[in-house]
């Protein structure tokens, strides 16, 4: 970058990673095994990953809300396994990790945020990172951007396909036009 990197105050993608974060050797202690904190940090040192953002949203929720009742390091890890991938074609991690801001956000929303300030602060910053890696923006990926509307706008061609042919004919609707 000629007029500055991504360290020059409006990048937020990269910024707000939790590998800067000085609770990140904490978050690393509630994975279960050496492997699987290994597993976690080149996904999120990995700048070709384009989903460490999001990778970095679910460790912040863990971090703030603790194992989810009935789960401790190894059964959230074995249920969480899966999302902690490198993936680098924007057109397979853009649906990869759709709808996880809303439900990290809805998860805000319900959560009691009066004592644990900070920590759902820290969530809120991470759906902040998402949300400007989703659109391309500010420090997020252009590519990544793109192939997420675009993923978007498939998903609500197909739900106007879905309600177009679920519509009771007395009814007005509008008509999908034919590919």
């Amino acid at each position: 970058m000629l007029l500055g990197d991504w360290r020059d105050g409006n990048e937020r993608v990269n910024s707000r990673s939790l590998i800067y974060h000085e609770d990140y050797p904490e978050i690393l202690a509630m994975l279960p095994d050496e492997e699987a904190r290994r597993q976690v940090s080149a996904c999120l040192t990995d700048t070709g990953n384009l989903i460490r953002v999001h990778q970095g949203l679910l460790l912040a929720c863990l971090k703030a809300l603790g194992y989810p009742r009935g789960h401790d390091a190894r059964t959230w890890w074995a249920a969480h396994q899966w999302a902690f991938v490198r993936i680098s074609k924007p057109e397979e991690a853009a649906p990869f990790v759709h709808g996880w801001a809303d439900s990290a956000r809805r998860l805000g929303r319900a959560w009691n945020v009066g004592a644990h300030y900070e920590h759902h602060r820290e969530i809120q910053d991470q759906i902040r990172a998402v949300e400007y890696q989703e659109r391309g923006t500010w420090g997020g990926d252009p590519v990544m951007g793109q192939a997420h509307w675009n993923f978007q706008l498939l998903l609500a061609k197909q739900e106007a396909q879905r309600a177009a042919k679920e519509t009771i004919v007395w009814w007005p609707h509008h008509r999908v036009p034919d590919e």
